[in-house]
């Protein structure tokens, strides 16, 4: 059998949604020259699993134990150009780190309320009992969207 052949046998009789995505270039094992290369990549390899769309989660490049306020907007901002170079294939979710509850709630007003991520994304700072999560979730309450969070 020929690889097209398995691809074509292999994907799914409906259209299929990736539910965790993260840049190529997110991990520092792929090295990418822009978003909107990234996003190209990604999508490509999307189309041959039959993906037709992708929630997309953005980290620092770098990936430090303990991502700043501002290291998380430059990942949201990240995200937000991947999501304009394939505005039909990426559901993009805003990324912040629980440890200043403050900035991000202000990071989810900027990238939910006014860019329109559909989403929050948790860095694994805090437990979810945590009652310093309690400005974040509701705030995320109050714009109607979901939260992600490892556990």
């Amino acid at each position: 059998m020929k690889l097209d052949e398995l691809r074509n046998r292999l994907k799914p009789p409906w259209p299929a949604l990736d539910v965790h995505v993260h840049p190529l270039d997110c991990f520092g094992f792929h090295r990418v020259d822009s978003p909107e290369e990234d996003a190209r990549l990604l999508v490509e390899a999307a189309r041959r699993s039959g993906v037709e769309k992708m929630c997309l989660f953005s980290l620092y490049r770098t990936s430090p134990r303990e991502p700043s306020a501002a290291e998380c907007r430059e990942a949201n901002d990240y995200v937000l150009a991947m999501r304009e170079a394939e505005p039909d294939v990426f559901i993009p979710f805003c990324y912040v780190n629980p440890m200043y509850p403050e900035e991000a709630v202000a990071e989810i007003d900027r990238c939910v309320g006014r860019k329109q991520m559909c989403g929050i994304k948790l860095w694994v700072a805090r437990q979810a009992t945590d009652a310093g999560l309690h400005p974040i979730l509701e705030r995320a309450v109050a714009l109607g969207v979901p939260v992600l969070q490892h556990a």
